[in-house]
């Protein structure tokens, strides 16, 4: 079964594929007036339509053999009928990009490939395939390997940036190809292979670049957008405008100024008469477990330009080290650097390795601790008070509350999240998350807190030195 994400990729793959299919005139915005009075502002009312204005054409089932995905047509359509705001999201996006994609310079090569005119092109749309994604994601490995040989064992003035994962090289959800783009790939991971351990992002990034250009491959981000106005935007096309783009970002104010030392909640009562669905009343902690690194743009703080440093206990454990990058006017997070070896990287880009390693120490020993209070073979001491008079695991805790019938009165979750953030703050808060507030302070002595934070929001906005090209439909 394919999850909520690759059900929304898959579905805007589809109207990309029915577009191209049926031709770009034949299907009007459902938000324009036109479209209004075709009654196509739901995926049932544009079924209907397409019965309708497209008897005797291959139906949506057949169309959906032009998509390669990870989720099935059964799972996408069920989506798009119970959700209108995909699949609003969905058409408009792909009338948008039909419509513009032969219109800008960058990707001329797609003029010849016809895309948005009525019958098949050459192009198939691909979300989660083994030929394309799959492809790619090798590819990217590879050069991940070589990156880093090249950076450890050349030291050049500037490393080239690796990464975590390869949405920070590339977040394309879904790709456009043709068969061209498909043997090329394939060619190239030959080629990467023979050049183990000395592969790059320059040589990978020198294949896609030509096949963007050439029409034969197009990665695309995608940004849900029901309602509002849709915008093409052309990422890493230009490295120097990128660079430039954040010249004038610096650290600005950290809050809090001073970190405290966490000291834990307290269970201090608990409200109701049946086990499991009773409310915590839980007494106020002290110090701090998250901090906020305002950054400023040419001089002066922006309202919403913020980098957040946070730890994710509520989960099952392993935890989730966080640190986010926001923009101004914008409630979501744009991008973020996950686990230890991000922020260990970025440290060192900022020049300060010894710094980095001091740090990872830090947090090496942190996640031990934390893991031996929340894991599955945790000692008896870390046990806690059920609330039935039980003295359990916070593992079977968390299977308690996962297992829970009633979501919004479960006690048992509402004790492990109770506990587990305890344990987060006198392990993670008190040490690797201190310890980073105590750098980025040391650091705005000189530039290299600056240097940081420019570099962080390249990385985790998929546009550093190394960063492959991709197009935002949002």
């Amino acid at each position: 079964m394919a999850d909520a994400t690759a059900k929304a990729e898959t579905a805007q793959a589809l109207f990309c594929a029915i577009i191209d299919y049926v031709g770009l005139d034949k299907i009007p915005d459902p938000l324009t007036p036109k479209g209004k009075n075709l009654k196509i502002d739901t995926y049932k009312g544009f079924l209907n339509y397409y019965k309708v204005k497209f008897r005797g054409k291959l139906t949506i089932a057949q169309i959906f053999n032009k998509v390669e995905a990870d989720a099935s047509l059964r799972e996408v359509e069920a989506l798009l009928l119970s959700n209108a705001e995909w699949y609003l999201s969905s058409i408009r996006i792909a009338i948008k990009l039909l419509a513009d994609i032969k219109s800008v310079a960058k990707l001329s090569g797609w003029k010849s490939k016809n895309v948005g005119r009525a019958g098949w092109q050459s192009v198939m749309y691909r979300r989660g395939d083994k030929e394309v994604m799959g492809t790619i994601a090798k590819l990217f490995s590879e050069a991940n390997k070589g990156q880093k040989n090249f950076n450890d064992r050349c030291k050049p003035k500037t490393p080239g940036q690796y990464f975590g994962d390869v949405n920070k090289w590339n977040p394309a959800d879904i790709y456009w190809s043709t068969p061209g783009g498909v043997a090329a790939l394939k060619k190239e991971l030959d080629h990467a292979k023979k050049l183990a351990g000395v592969y790059k992002f320059d040589d990978l990034n020198n294949v896609t670049c030509k096949l963007i250009a050439s029409g034969d491959l197009l990665p695309l981000s995608l940004k849900k957008n029901a309602h509002g106005n849709i915008s093409i935007v052309l990422v890493n096309f230009a490295k120097q405008t990128e660079l430039n783009s954040v010249a004038t970002y610096s650290a600005g104010t950290l809050v809090p100024a001073t970190f405290g030392t966490y000291k834990g909640k307290k269970l201090t009562g608990v409200v109701g008469s049946t086990p499991g669905k009773r409310k915590l009343t839980l007494g106020g902690a002290d110090g701090n477990r998250d901090f906020i690194l305002n950054i400023r743009v040419g001089g002066k703080e922006k309202k919403g330009m913020k980098l957040k440093c946070r730890h994710d206990s509520a989960g099952s454990g392993p935890s989730k080290w966080l640190v986010q990058i926001f923009e101004a006017g914008k409630g979501e997070s744009a991008g973020s650097l996950v686990g230890r070896e991000g922020l260990t990287q970025q440290m060192k880009l900022a020049g300060d390795s010894n710094g980095a390693t001091a740090w990872g120490k830090k947090f090496d020993d942190a996640e031990s601790d934390f893991k031996d209070v929340v894991g599955t073979n945790a000692p008896k001491k870390w046990w806690v008070d059920d609330g039935e008079g039980e003295t359990i695991s916070l593992r079977e805790m968390y299977l308690k509350g996962k297992n829970h019938k009633t979501p919004q009165d479960n006690e048992y979750r509402d004790r492990y999240i109770f506990h587990a953030a305890n344990a987060s703050g006198k392990y993670f808060a008190n040490g690797p998350i201190a310890g980073f507030h105590a750098w980025l302070v040391t650091g705005m002595k000189t530039d290299r807190t600056d240097r940081f934070v420019r570099n962080v929001y390249l990385y985790a906005t998929s546009r550093s030195n190394t960063s492959g090209r991709f197009v935002i439909a949002k």
